[in-house]
């Protein structure tokens, strides 16, 4: 008997507890749309809004937005969203409803399904199937208004991530030359994430995750950045750590109009940073804290002309004694590295329709101004596969008075001085 008691009074607190929550949530919703179209349409710049419905389930600290659009007339801008979810403590949305402005931002999660923005003037459109925004920390009005002269003295942690991110700009890829079978190449993004924490008392900016991925490219990359003073009025980058990596995707990728700019095609290209680097009050590097390697690799990039252009170019290749019509780079390769304030030029070459070079040297950095730096060690060799352009070379050599050092065919040039005012052995300058 007992326990059938304990059951049905379980069972109309729960009762209770649901259809008080249902009520609570309904009259916060009609008061939390109410106060969000009013708060936009007012200020400097008014905004159009309309919900059609607000949701508030106070039990799970939930607030669902359905049907939102907002227009921008000032801006010529149009925003909109099937569904927003925000995950905030009942108070929090409480205190949203009651306060004229928003005084405070503390933490919450924002879900953005299926958002659109339209810009009138160009007709792109940008389509994000998810969008994300996770908060954690608090910011006053206060100080958002004195961030020239302060920043925040607390903690704070944000991560903004998308996917499915869609450009419609037709006007955009045919001014490009994009041909249509690659636009959705470069108009699509499938994921995108930006992760920043804010560490006041260490003076710090760290990116735990920048991320960018597409069926164009990729990226991928992390580092903090280092600060001295207070405020964006006196605030100076100190020290920069970053370990970064992109990658082009396609096999081949075409861009630009024949007629016009030129018709460029690559193959690959990718690359990759990490290391650090330290600043003095001037912004001017001043050393590393640890080895920095660096490397760089494209192929098989050309660049065609048509009509007029071909024209202007041919035009310029009478002049230069140089064929432009067809500029083909077969392979650029760039592997470096700095330790301890030296740059180690490990493989540099260059492979084209042109001629193929080749630079490897050591650089004595000089922190305080890098024009002082020192060359050691390095050369440069050049081997000059076209025809009009080893009759350029033959011609400044009678100018000079004398032969370019050579390696049998290849030109050798040994290269010493400062990075300011380079000097080539056996040559006067």
């Amino acid at each position: 008997m007992k326990a059938k008691i304990v059951v049905v009074i379980v069972a109309v607190l729960g009762a209770g507890l649901f259809v008080g929550n249902l009520v609570l949530g309904n009259s916060l919703g009609i008061k939390l749309k109410n106060h969000l179209e009013v708060a936009l349409q007012q200020g400097p710049y008014p905004k159009e809004i309309s919900i059609e419905e607000v949701t508030v389930n106070p039990l799970l600290s939930k607030i669902k937005l359905k049907g939102v659009k907002l227009v921008d007339r000032k801006h010529l801008q149009e925003f909109s969203s099937l569904l927003i979810e925000v995950d905030m403590p009942y108070q929090e949305a409480l205190r949203l409803v009651n306060s004229k402005q928003v005084e405070e931002i503390q933490s919450f999660r924002l879900k953005a399904h299926d958002l659109q923005v339209l810009s009138t003037p160009s007709k792109g459109r940008i389509n994000i199937s998810e969008t994300v925004v996770d908060f954690d920390g608090q910011l006053t009005r206060e100080d958002i208004d004195q961030l020239d002269l302060k920043f925040p003295s607390t903690k704070q942690n944000i991560i903004l991530s998308v996917k499915d991110l869609k450009l419609t700009a037709h006007d955009l890829f045919a001014q490009l030359g994009i041909p249509q079978d690659q636009q959705a190449l470069w108009s699509t993004v499938d994921k995108g994430v930006l992760s920043i924490e804010y560490l006041p008392n260490q003076k710090k900016l760290v990116f735990n995750d920048v991320t960018l991925q597409s069926s164009l490219f990729s990226y991928e990359s992390e580092g903090a950045w280092e600060y001295s003073g207070d405020g964006f009025e006196s605030a100076k980058l100190i020290a920069v750590d970053a370990d970064t990596e992109f990658k082009l995707l396609p096999d081949k990728l075409e861009w630009g109009r024949a007629e016009k700019t030129g018709r460029f095609s690559l193959a690959k290209m990718n690359g990759s940073f990490k290391g650090n680097m330290a600043y003095d009050s001037d912004k001017k590097m001043i050393g590393t804290r640890s080895d920095n390697e660096f490397s760089f690799v494209m192929e098989d990039l050309s660049v065609r002309y048509a009509g007029r252009k071909k024209t202007e170019m041919d035009t310029k290749s009478l002049l230069l004694g140089v064929s432009l019509n067809e500029i083909v780079i077969n392979k650029l390769l760039i592997n470096s590295t700095i330790k301890s304030d030296e740059l180690v030029i490990k493989d540099v070459r260059l492979e084209s329709s042109l001629l193929n070079a080749s630079l490897e040297g050591v650089v004595k950095l000089n922190p305080l101004n890098l024009n002082f730096s020192q060359i050691e060690n390095a050369k440069l060799r050049v081997n000059i596969l076209d025809s009009g352009l080893e009759g350029r070379v033959a011609t400044i050599e009678m100018m000079m008075g004398r032969a370019f050092p050579r390696e049998g065919n290849t030109i050798a040039l040994n290269i010493y001085g400062s990075l300011g005012k380079p000097k080539v052995q056996g040559l006067p300058f």
